[in-house]
């Protein structure tokens, strides 16, 4: 006799987070993999379908209602209960006839096709009544909530018995008991499920106590809205991890749980699959055995190893981050000069990417991992190229060297997604961004140990944001490329405290700062009132001052920092655009130039970065580029772009009252003496 049954009975998914849902052929994809993994429902909620949220009250066109009838006919095939959700919060009136009739046609309309099963979700909406015949009537919105559902309920229990019901509170978080979960407990009728997320919305633990006091409150079993592995407030992360934090013996207290995925269906099956390992039996779940499971199930045993390797170096999850053996690893070697080390590692990051390019059979999931897989192929590939650029002998190859090795690097961060660093996510803003970038760290150092040994200069900037999601190819890196025609735009409004920094790696005395923002032809896309401060720790500022210029170019003295942090001190309806922004950590001496610039500016020609560079076009004979310093000039280099240098030029040195050739410069390398305060490139 073999006895197997579920700890949780009602186990799923539920379709609800923001932004890009779904498809109908994810959503059937999904819902045929619920049984594979012994899950039996599917909740259809996307945020974004406008039928179920701003426009509730309007009939579902006959495409959707086509649709509709597919999933719940794959559904009845595989044994999943198909879950209408609909979310009238945002403007349905409580005390209305009107609004409960036009709700029970729309609910009925769907169990025309074979639903029984409906959820009302009141979550994320103002917390008090809003319309003033609601005042009226209620005292309270949990009072009015219990109402206008308990009447629902009712009449359309008279229609079917076999319908059921269960809701999303307006307060579907915390562990302690609020007057509006007490309220809704004692008057929301017992047989309506209520559903709960946790301590936080996106709960790192959820305890048998926590649970257990909840429970109680609302006079009921729990139906969790467990918040993983959604990413719709990480757009530029996948979460591959396992599921963590959940007792062992939460049944007691709970009689359904929802996993809100990702906006990638395929991705989300590796971690839905661990979840339904957890609720199919919370006493003998372990989140690594459940791991290779679920990868077994989803990637199968050959791919698995490299998923596993990949997921790991996006830092596992953003509620369970990770640090990634490899890159602690590749950081090490790369201290410690150890080469064999160093190219072992940056081939196995290409294998990954290479393994599951070629082996993945599963054609979506390949495309939802591809930025990611690019974005490693390329860091690994420049990480190669900078270990030939370490050892090669020839300064003019080794610039070259370096050069393609950050056009790879500047190709990976116009990808807007995240790979090689550690996800923070902070609950209270709902804001995920890196804590560390140490894969980026590792190739610094490596660009570092390239240049610093020939004499060169290596002074990158790392950039930072907590700004929650951006305009693809309009990366953060984008600020500090030096470029004009390129920048960091926000994807949502600005919000008070989103902030752009500046990481020198390590401590300099700071002459200037560039910050320039605004996009041509477009306005109000500039932060308009934004404090700059500087830290020597990252922890305690020094706040400079406020400003409220779209272009800034401020002169300081005696400032010495590491960091540099421009912040928003407002919300402001616009999506701002950094064009610059650039911690001068030099004394630049004056340049001018008779030949058109093109990209760049002329402080990039001085600020120990040698990614940043000036563009000049239509350059005829005799266009010079002038360099004026306050002393005397020993000695100089120059680098140009391997592709687009200058033919053939002069330099000159300013002696006696009259320019005199001191050498030709018919390569992108160039490195000589010179002994005047006024050089000219012509």
């Amino acid at each position: 006799l073999i006895l197997d049954y579920p700890s949780i009975p009602v186990r799923g998914v539920v379709e609800g987070f923001y932004y890009e849902p779904w498809s109908w052929e994810d959503r059937k994809s999904i819902i045929k993999f619920l049984a594979t993994v012994k899950m039996n429902a599917y909740i259809y909620a996307p945020k974004d379908d406008p039928y179920h949220r701003e426009k509730w009250r309007e009939k579902y066109p006959l495409e959707y209602m086509g649709k509709f009838k597919e999933l719940v006919q794959v559904s009845k095939e595989n044994f999943v209960e198909f879950i209408f959700a609909i979310s009238p919060g945002l403007s349905v009136k409580y005390s209305n006839e009107e609004d409960l009739e036009t709700l029970i046609r729309k609910i009925m309309e769907i169990k025309m096709i074979g639903v029984n099963w409906f959820a009302v979700f009141l979550d994320d909406i103002p917390n008090r009544l809003i319309h003033e015949d609601d005042k009226a009537k209620f005292k309270t919105l949990a009072e009015a909530q219990a109402y206008f559902l308990n009447r629902l309920y009712e009449k359309l229990k008279e229609i079917d018995p076999e319908i059921q019901l269960f809701m999303c509170p307006t307060e579907y978080r915390g562990t302690e008991p609020t007057s509006y979960l007490i309220e809704l407990g004692e008057k929301l009728n017992r047989n309506i499920g209520i559903m709960w997320t946790g301590p936080q919305v996106c709960s790192r633990t959820i305890s048998r106590e926590a649970a257990g006091k909840i429970s109680e409150t609302l006079k009921r079993k729990l139906w969790i809205w467990d918040n993983y592995p959604v990413n719709d407030y990480a757009r530029d992360w996948l979460n591959l991890g396992p599921i963590k934090g959940r007792e062992k013996g939460l049944e007691e207290y709970v009689e359904a749980l929802f996993s809100n995925p990702m906006n990638e269906a395929e991705a989300s099956k590796v971690a839905i699959a661990t979840i339904a390992d957890y609720t199919w039996n919370t006493e003998d779940y372990d989140p690594k055995r459940g791991w290779d499971n679920s990868l077994n199930i989803v990637v199968g045993p050959r791919c698995a190893p490299y998923i596993k390797t990949l997921a790991r170096l996006l830092g596992l999850s953003t509620l369970w981050p990770e640090y990634s053996e490899i890159v602690e690893e590749l950081l090490r070697a790369v201290r410690e000069n150890d080469i064999t080390t160093l190219k072992r590692l940056f081939k196995s990051m290409l294998e990954v990417a290479a393994f599951l390019q070629t082996n993945l059979s599963n054609s979506k999931l390949l495309l939802e991992i591809k930025p990611y897989t690019s974005k490693l192929r390329n860091y690994a590939q420049a990480g190669l190229i900078l270990l030939d650029a370490l050892t090669c002998k020839e300064k003019d190859a080794a610039w070259k060297l370096l050069k393609s090795a950050w056009d790879l690097i500047n190709l990976s961060e116009s990808l807007s997604k995240r790979i090689g660093e550690i996800p923070q996510f902070v609950q209270t803003e709902g804001r995920t961004f890196p804590s560390v970038q140490p894969l980026k760290e590792a190739l610094y150092l490596l660009s570092e140990k390239a240049c610093t040994g020939r004499g060169w200069p290596f002074k990158k900037p790392l950039v930072y944001t907590n700004v929650r999601r951006w305009i693809d190819g309009r990366t953060p890196f984008n600020a500090i490329d030096g470029l004009c025609d390129t920048g960091f735009k926000w994807f949502y409004n600005l919000r008070k405290d989103d902030y752009i920094e500046l990481d020198l790696r390590r401590e300099e005395e700071i002459y200037k700062i560039l910050f320039v923002q605004g996009e041509q032809n477009v306005t109000h896309d500039f932060i308009p009132l934004y404090e700059i401060s500087v830290s020597t720790n990252g922890r305690n500022w020094r706040k400079i001052g406020e400003f409220c210029s779209s272009t800034l170019e401020l002169s300081l003295q005696d400032i010495k920092a590491r960091y540099v942090r421009v912040k928003s001190l407002k919300d402001y309806e616009c999506k701002p655009y950094v064009r610059i922004f650039k911690a001068c950590a030099w004394k630049a001496p004056r340049v001018e130039t008779t030949a058109s610039i093109a990209r760049g500016c002329l402080e990039n020609l001085f600020d120990g970065d040698l990614t940043t560079f000036v563009e000049l076009v239509n350059v005829r004979a005799g266009d010079y580029l002038e360099i004026d310093a306050e002393r005397e000039i020993k000695a100089m280099t120059i680098f140009q772009d391997t592709e687009l240098q200058m033919v053939l030029g002069e330099i000159q040195a300013f002696m006696n009252n009259e320019w005199v050739t001191v050498d030709l410069i018919d390569s992108p390398y160039w490195e000589g003496e010179a002994s005047s305060k006024k050089l000219r490139i012509v």
